[in-house]
């Protein structure tokens, strides 16, 4: 076990968007040329425009959430947020550059991350230590049609294929889920140990890739079979990995202690290299990868990078935005 002297900060992160944490920016979701942010320290969602090469501007009028939003989702025509003070789900319209609201549906407690996959919704709730399945095909009233006991503290939730990948970080344990056919039920298939403090993951094809948040450290495991995920190497990161997300071969993660986004190669996960690290602002919570181009959601700015060829060139700062 890889380990380093860290207290835990439990944050969420989830395919598709986001890592949430409770005060300042928690969640990202990009759509075309639209991110959509949410904030937990002003309970909204604010829509930003990034117009290559360095354009980054808000547009329309930010939503009203219930409180502490930490996660979104912007399957169009309609949008998704979720909750984790409030414990709700709510629902908007997504229309041009506004968020109409539609309902919001209470789920468990302490929800942590989310994935949409229309008409279901995939929710981790740390609080009672659960995977929770709704149907959303009435987006003004969804139902819960599914649950199952998780690990200890549940922070993060991916899906790739039938199957729901999930952190737990009050005892170190990467789960795998079965949720091909969810209206007869969700069921666990296998886990594995990590190091200390897993907090979000990515997978890509066969390999599954983890954050751990206490030992510093990425993790890369095989889950072809996923009865018998099986680590195939680590790679020490930067002090507080809590996001993490993918292109090709690449792994994109960001860290909150140091205030830095790393890329890592990863065409070898026995032998994951550090390509770059970066300063980023104060705090970051969230990333994602949009082309060539970075986003990195800190503690109160949104910022863009370059990352068009990492393998040659470090990323550059293209644009960058204060979010009150």
């Amino acid at each position: 076990m890889k380990t380093t002297a860290l207290a835990l900060i439990l944050l969420a992160g989830s395919a598709g968007a986001t890592i949430g944490t409770n005060s300042g920016l928690t969640a990202l979701y990009i759509s075309g040329s639209e991110i959509y942010v949410t904030s937990a320290s002003t309970n909204t969602v604010k829509i930003f425009r990034f117009s290559p090469p360095s354009t980054l501007a808000q547009v329309g009028i930010p939503a009203s959430t219930d409180q502490e939003p930490v996660f979104i989702s912007v399957p169009n025509p309609y949008a998704y947020v979720l909750n984790r003070g409030a414990k709700t789900l709510q629902t908007f319209i997504a229309d041009d550059n506004f968020l109409l609201p539609l309902g919001s549906v209470p789920v468990g407690f302490n929800p942590t991350s989310a994935v949409v996959r229309i008409p279901h919704i995939l929710i981790t709730n740390s609080g009672s230590n659960s995977l929770q399945a709704l149907d959303v095909s009435c987006n003004s009233r969804p139902v819960t049609i599914g649950r199952i006991s998780t690990g200890s503290v549940p922070t993060s939730l991916y899906a790739e294929g039938k199957y729901a990948f999930v952190t737990c970080s009050g005892e170190d344990l990467y789960q795998i889920f079965n949720i091909g056919k969810l209206r007869w039920g969700i069921s666990l298939t296998g886990s594995i140990k990590t190091d200390e403090g897993p907090v979000a993951s990515y997978v890509a094809g066969p390999n599954a890739f983890v954050i751990n948040t206490i030992a510093n450290t990425l993790q890369a495991f095989n889950v072809s079979d996923p009865v018998k995920p099986a680590e195939l190497g680590w790679v020490r990161t930067s002090v507080g990995p809590i996001a993490i997300t993918g292109s090709g071969n690449l792994l994109f993660v960001a860290c909150r202690f140091s205030n830095t986004l790393e890329i890592f190669d990863a065409s070898n996960p026995a032998k994951m290299v550090l390509l770059h690290g970066i300063g980023v602002d104060y705090g970051p919570t969230a990333v994602a990868v949009n082309g060539p181009y970075a986003f990195v959601a800190s503690h109160k700015m949104l910022q863009v990078f370059d990352v068009s060829d990492p393998l040659r060139k470090p990323p550059v700062l293209v644009a960058s935005i204060t979010v009150n």
